[in-house]
């Protein structure tokens, strides 16, 4: 529905989650974040104006996962060279199709996907854990494609100045004010008495 009307445009990040997925549509003023999971869709708007920053953070999931995926490895290894050298080639070879190929291929993409990331988009009035930017590339999406789109905003509605606000552009002291050479005591007579 969204990607035939011609006033979104997807920023294209995989948006997977653990119970669905995600997508993320701009639009000239806002973010569109459509969330599915499991039977129901939920859909948040940002305005771009409203958006006051887009933190990324790193997570040790990376970390983690690639001393899993090497434990996992090189135990798996270590059993399939046990088997050949019992002169058991059967099961040895199961052993290496059942545990260490897919060991290693899950490892090898982990480490191919680059670090992982947790994502916040901030305004005014909340914080919201944008879900599906679990890596660091995505987050570089998003906030390359934020950036241009609210700097074009910006551009288009550019914030009024003081004078056009009605505000004075100079703030002039008070004629006759002065400044207490030291701050004042309990002691001191209040100011505009006479001592």
């Amino acid at each position: 529905m969204l990607a035939q009307d011609p006033n979104y445009r997807r920023i294209p990040l995989p948006g997977r989650t653990l119970t669905g997925r995600c997508t993320y549509w701009l639009a000239k003023d806002h973010l569109l974040v459509v969330e599915v999971q499991f039977a129901t869709e939920s859909y948040r708007r940002f305005a771009l104006r409203d958006i006051a920053s887009v933190v990324v953070r790193s997570t040790r999931t990376f970390e983690i996962g690639i001393t899993i995926g090497g434990v996992l490895t090189l135990g798996s290894a270590a059993f399939v060279l046990g088997l050949l050298n019992d002169e058991n080639p059967t099961a040895a070879g199961v052993t290496a199709g059942v545990l260490f190929l897919p060991s290693l291929v899950a490892t090898l993409v982990h480490m191919a996907r680059g670090r992982t990331a947790y994502c916040e988009l901030i305004t005014a009035v909340q914080t919201y854990r944008l879900p599906g930017v679990s890596r660091w590339k995505y987050a570089n999406r998003l906030i390359q494609a934020l950036s241009a789109a609210a700097s074009e905003v910006q551009d288009s509605n550019p914030a009024p100045s003081a004078a056009a606000a009605g505000a004075p552009e100079v703030i002039r002291p008070v004629e006759g004010a002065l400044a207490p050479e030291r701050p004042l005591s309990a002691g001191d007579p209040a100011p505009g008495d006479t001592p």
